[in-house]
């Protein structure tokens, strides 16, 4: 192969190697003026109903890491995410079983008084019983909900 053949092949090569490489993270420009990366976000909205005093509980996580968390009793707290946790549940969010969670059928708990969870996140929703003597429970979906409840809680 002559050297003009090889330097030909090597650039259709590389060129065809970059354009398969993932699109780097989008940046936008911070508070100082220097490009600062963006972090994609999930809208999540967390639902506990249930247990001994039969709570009902809201926490809101918006793509911006800001939160609300309600009860039924009208108590309201607000908070952010740090960048950490943000990071966390972009990467739970993202998890290739929650589709698969959301599309079982649990069976019937073998708990009482145990919470029912309900998580949306964007346009999928999980529901469960937090009852570790039940079988196939969404472990993604839990995850999820481990981070939220310990990231809003104050």
């Amino acid at each position: 192969m002559s050297r003009r053949a090889l330097v030909a092949t090597t650039v259709v090569l590389l060129t065809a190697a970059c354009a398969r490489q993932p699109t780097p993270t989008t940046v936008s420009p911070s508070p100082t003026g220097t490009m600062a990366p963006t972090l994609a976000s999930h809208t999540v909205v967390l639902e506990r109903t249930g247990g001994f005093a039969g709570q009902h509980e809201t926490v809101t996580v918006n793509p911006t890491g800001a939160w609300h968390r309600s009860s039924r009793t009208g108590k309201r707290v607000s908070g952010q995410l740090t960048t950490a946790q943000q990071r966390e549940l972009n990467a739970l969010a993202a998890d290739a079983r929650l589709p698969d969670e959301a599309r079982r059928t649990p069976g019937p708990t073998r708990c009482h008084d145990a919470f029912t969870y309900r998580i949306t996140i964007d346009s999928t929703t999980i529901s469960y019983v937090d009852c570790p003597t039940d079988t196939a429970l969404p472990a993604a979906a839990m995850a999820i909900v481990v981070l939220v409840e310990s990231a809003t809680r104050r």
